[in-house]
């Protein structure tokens, strides 16, 4: 998917947040993740700010098909299973913890 909006010339968090929120919202999308870099970090908040949903950070493994998330806490001395009733999910991952897909696979 590829968006286009004058307000992506200098693509700020907000900026993003607002164009994102509103496909999440027109297209009822579920699932809305992005990398744990500080990019991610700051816009995943955002919409969850603007959707009144709950964001997960730095998930590194997805447990029971979707339903909950392995993530660190503590510095990363532990790892924390969490899980959120909201309908959607907005989460950050960290990458290098999933498999890499091939472009054009289903999954």
């Amino acid at each position: 998917m590829v968006a286009s909006d004058a307000k992506l010339q200098n693509a700020y968090g907000d900026s993003v947040a607002q164009i994102a929120a509103n496909l999440v919202k027109k297209n009822n999308y579920d699932k809305v993740i992005a990398a744990s870099s500080s990019f991610g970090k700051d816009v995943i908040p955002r919409i969850g700010g603007i959707l009144d949903v709950q964001a997960i950070t730095d998930v590194v493994e997805v447990v029971d098909g979707g339903a909950k998330f392995k993530r660190p806490i503590y510095a990363g001395n532990a790892i924390a299973t969490v899980s959120t009733s909201d309908k959607i999910k907005l989460l950050t991952v960290r990458a290098t913890n999933f498999t890499k897909m091939e472009p054009g696979a289903t999954a």
